[in-house]
């Protein structure tokens, strides 16, 4: 797959400039609360649900006040009061539902410190983003009776089925501000970001074009060493 070879380069491309530039490299771990939904042309309605993200990043390569790395997360996705937009087939069911997703995410993050004041550091960060889909449920509105569907017949269509895809590509824009503590030791972090997705989350270029869309707050700790 073209994107998984993109990915290959691009940490093989990280790793040379890290080995061939040398410099202090940084570990955090952050964790917090994301405010998720559901977008695209195919979404009439879609309110936010509340997730939970955690996770660590790397820090491989660090040049002035540029540093780039990767980061993994647990990353919980999904809307809450979701509706399709009507279309020539007939929906597989009716009524807003919740759709509860669990991804793996790998940011690849690259960050621009600005000027320190006085112990506090502010930088602006962003990326690609890469995701592989763990769990997806659907849970009807207690309103409105009847089976529970599967996220499969949430994306389907009469004539038409289609699947939750596996992986997914986005891209974040961010930013946050770490707080020096125990003397230099390390940085108390807090960022928020915006994750976007580009990839719909049915498989294939046919059906409903729904993608995910999420708004993080953390809270972490960085040490450089």
């Amino acid at each position: 797959m073209r994107w998984t070879d993109g990915l290959s380069g691009l940490a093989l491309g990280l790793l040379l400039l890290a080995s061939a530039s040398p410099a202090a490299a940084q570990l955090g771990i952050r964790g917090g609360v994301n405010l998720t939904d559901l977008v695209g042309g195919g979404v009439e309605q879609s309110e936010n649900r509340t997730g939970l993200s955690f996770g660590a990043g790397y820090d491989l390569l660090t040049v002035g006040p540029v540093s780039v790395g990767p980061e993994i997360f647990y990353a919980q996705r999904g809307a809450g009061a979701f509706v399709l937009s009507p279309t020539g087939d007939a929906p597989s069911f009716d009524g807003p539902v919740e759709v509860a997703l669990e991804y793996i995410e790998i940011p690849i993050a690259a960050r621009i410190r600005l000027p320190s004041m006085d112990r506090l550091s502010p930088y602006l960060m962003g990326g690609p983003v890469f995701g592989w889909n763990l769990e997806c449920s659907v849970t009807v509105d207690a309103g409105a009776g009847g089976a529970q569907p599967s996220c499969d017949d949430l994306l389907s269509r009469e004539g038409f089925e289609s699947k939750v895809r596996e992986y997914e590509q986005g891209f974040f824009l961010g930013g946050g501000v770490g707080l020096s503590v125990l003397e230099g030791i390390g940085n108390l972090t807090l960022e928020a970001r915006f994750i976007e997705g580009l990839s719909r989350l049915g498989e294939g270029d046919e059906g409903p074009e729904v993608k995910n869309r999420a708004f993080s707050l953390m809270l972490g700790y960085a040490v450089a060493f």
